[in-house]
């Protein structure tokens, strides 16, 4: 068993929080936290799962985010070909 200093992944959950993905990034990094207690308090397999969870949050938060960037980007770029003529503007009101 690998008894090495386990990793609680605080600067990935910390660069992901600035994703658009916000209810997955905040709980990656109360993961992270709670990993870097249970390393302090002495139980290191207890922070070594903590960490992994961290981490897998913050992957997911990480590709959440680029998602919704890029269909942010996609939809926005789309927008500027699409013409409303006066007679469709009428038909929203």
């Amino acid at each position: 068993m690998d008894r090495s200093k386990p990793k609680d992944y605080l600067i990935l959950t910390i660069i992901a929080c600035f994703c658009p993905a916000w209810p997955i990034n905040i709980v990656g990094f109360v993961y992270s936290i709670m990993s870097r207690n249970s390393l302090e308090q002495g139980n290191i397999d207890g922070a070594r799962r903590l960490g992994r969870v961290a981490k897998l949050l913050s992957v997911v938060s990480l590709v959440g985010g680029a998602v919704i960037f890029i269909a942010c980007a996609v939809n926005l770029s789309m927008f500027k070909y699409c013409y409303f003529s006066p007679v469709d503007i009428q038909l929203f009101f």
